[in-house]
């Protein structure tokens, strides 16, 4: 294939791709909304993906988020690949506000005091990366362990806040992808209208035989 990479990049690149962006992430959001608006699916198909994708981000579960949305879309016969651009709003910027947001609001659905210290969460999520990444079921589990008193807040806090973006999106996701329809239809007419007078002009009487 013409511009393709010589080298395939490894998993530690994606992923550093991914955390951040070559270019920007005002040039991301930009390609990430244009690939979603240019989607061969209906109107709610896509708005529905992109609810679930950003249901999906608001879970603590960072990693498997793409599985998650890939997962709900499959049942919901949403568009799947709307679902998986969508999982784009959960990245190192809006971490902080959505991990102290469930956490916070998990807490009080719990009846449990609140004190989450992204600078200590961020150091204990990282040594779960590590842990992942030795594949070490033994420390993969005492992670699992240490974490999960921070998780299971997070979790349940992110049932009401995920549902409440995902219905806000869902309508946002459904207006923009109509009104990009109509307009790309109403530019395909005036293309073809201008072609038809054109051809008029060129043969007002017809084609000669």
């Amino acid at each position: 294939m013409i511009l393709k990479r010589r080298d395939a990049p490894s998993w530690k690149e994606r992923l550093r791709v991914w955390a951040w962006p070559r270019r920007s992430w005002a040039r991301s959001l930009r390609y990430v909304y244009l690939r979603l608006m240019r989607m061969r699916a209906g109107p709610h198909q896509v708005a529905l993906g992109c609810a679930i994708g950003v249901f999906a981000s608001i879970t603590p579960f960072v990693g498997v988020q793409m599985i998650g949305a890939g997962v709900l879309a499959y049942l919901l016969r949403a568009n799947l690949a709307a679902a998986m651009l969508s999982t784009f709003i959960s990245n190192p910027l809006t971490w902080p506000v959505i991990w102290a947001s469930t956490y916070t609001v998990g807490c009080a659905m719990l009846s449990i005091p609140a004190g989450l210290n992204i600078e200590v969460l961020s150091g204990h999520m990282a040594e779960f990366g590590d842990a992942a990444a030795q594949l070490s079921p033994d420390v993969i589990i005492s992670a699992g362990n240490m974490l999960w008193p921070i998780i299971y807040p997070m979790l349940i806090g992110s049932l009401p806040l995920g549902l409440a973006a995902a219905v806000a999106f869902y309508y946002v996701s459904q207006r923009a992808a109509s009104s990009y329809a109509m307009r790309r239809a109403a530019r395909l007419r005036a293309g073809v209208n201008t072609a038809y007078q054109s051809t008029s002009l060129a043969a007002p009487h017809g084609p000669k035989i």
